[in-house]
């Protein structure tokens, strides 16, 4: 029992591994910001990169690593997926050149032409 507790943390020791990562280089971030980060996938460690191209000799012996990976893979994926379509949201709404700011703008055009006044929706005036 102890040679195979051995055999698989040595197996995973040696396993790649993929991590999301936060990228703090985006120029939007200052211009519009946004509290929201793109993120990235990263693969790491796997001393044994072997594993990663699968043939039929090394299925055998790297099963564990590659569904170690393939495990990480997914979860990470799935975190970076969600994070980045949060994102992408926030950075339609607040940048100028997002979709949302760009769709209001067409729609208070016609009405900014015939001499109408954009209302904040904070100022409240009440009519006289």
């Amino acid at each position: 029992m102890k040679q195979v507790c051995f055999v698989l943390i040595t197996l995973f020791i040696c396993s790649c591994t993929v991590v999301p990562r936060v990228d703090f280089a985006d120029p939007d971030n200052d211009r519009c910001k946004l509290t929201t980060r793109k993120r990235t996938l990263e693969v790491s460690g796997g001393e044994y990169a072997g594993c990663l191209v699968v043939s039929q000799d090394s299925v055998d012996a790297c099963w564990v690593p590659l569904l170690y990976t393939s495990a990480t893979a997914l979860v990470s994926g799935s975190i970076v997926l969600v994070g980045n379509t949060v994102h992408w949201l926030e950075k339609q709404g607040k940048c100028d050149d997002g979709l949302l700011h760009d769709f209001i703008q067409s729609h208070n055009e016609p009405l900014l032409e015939q001499n109408g006044q954009v209302m904040d929706g904070q100022s409240s005036q009440s009519p006289e």
